[in-house]
């Protein structure tokens, strides 16, 4: 999670007393959605466009979608290309 957060991933994770990262929902919630893409072999730097749009506005919602269908596609491309072969994060 740490890595996430130098990645600008997740933003604004309070701390306590001691210095200790205190993690809410909305960051667990997060971690669990970036994985997911992760998991499908969306790269970091795809995933970090997406979470800038995100944090733009709900007026991105269509050009985050494009960026999910693209990458879908991109996956199923792979497949295709490869099939039976376990696919790598870029």
């Amino acid at each position: 999670m740490r890595y996430y957060e130098k990645e600008f991933l997740l933003l604004d994770v309070p701390r306590d007393s001691g210095g200790r990262r205190l993690y809410g929902a909305d960051h667990l919630g997060a971690v669990r959605f970036i994985t997911a893409l992760r998991a499908t072999g969306m790269s970091i730097g795809s995933i970090k466009k997406y979470v800038d749009l995100y944090r733009e506005g709900s007026h991105t919602a269509g050009l985050r979608m494009e960026l999910l269908e693209n990458h879908g596609q991109d996956v199923i491309n792979q497949l295709q290309k490869n099939p039976g072969q376990p696919q790598t994060n870029p």
